[in-house]
């Protein structure tokens, strides 16, 4: 098998149109379970499951990304969230249920920006992962100098953000950057 991928080939679909969560969240799973077995296998596979908490005002996007993640073992979403307020309150609620915290910046209410320094603030070795749709520059500089470890846009680095997760999952990454 080999053990790359054509961005343009592959993963045409994700990087085209941002709807792809919504509607099509059955044939992404398929696409990123068979790149996963392409790109990602030489990682190798550790019991460990990472327990995400997964916050983002898409509910759609959420199952689908969970359940890939399922498909994938490597974690599970021990809960999501849609605005800041609710996010804020589980975290309260779970201060040891959770391993990454992976978060929209843009919530139904509330500002996700907000969130994330409140939890870079009280948990700071745990990692929070911003998946967005708006990853422009200064989006990344600002979520990276408030404590994120990573930044990755939706419509064209879901399959970088599966590899994120993977390497958190076995050992390759730090939790939080020094």
């Amino acid at each position: 098998m080999a053990s790359t991928f054509r961005k343009r080939e592959d993963l045409h679909f994700v990087t085209t149109r941002a709807e792809v969560f919504g509607h099509e969240g059955a044939r992404l799973r398929r696409l990123l379970i068979g790149l996963w077995h392409t790109r990602f296998q030489s990682l190798g596979h550790t019991a460990l499951t990472l327990r995400l908490f997964i916050v983002d005002r898409n509910t759609e996007l959420s199952q689908a990304l969970a359940t890939t993640l399922v498909d994938l073992n490597i974690g599970v979403s021990v809960a999501s969230a849609s605005t800041q307020q609710h996010a804020a309150d589980w975290l309260g609620t779970h201060p040891e249920d959770w391993d990454v915290l992976v978060l929209e910046p843009s919530l139904e209410s509330g500002n996700g920006l907000a969130l994330l320094e409140q939890a870079v603030a009280q948990w700071p070795q745990r990692p929070v992962v911003v998946l967005t749709h708006f990853a422009t520059e200064a989006m990344r500089q600002y979520c990276l100098a408030h404590g994120a470890q990573s930044v990755f846009d939706k419509t064209t680095q879901m399959v970088a953000f599966i590899g994120h997760l993977q390497r958190l999952k076995s050992g390759h990454l730090t939790h939080r950057p020094c």
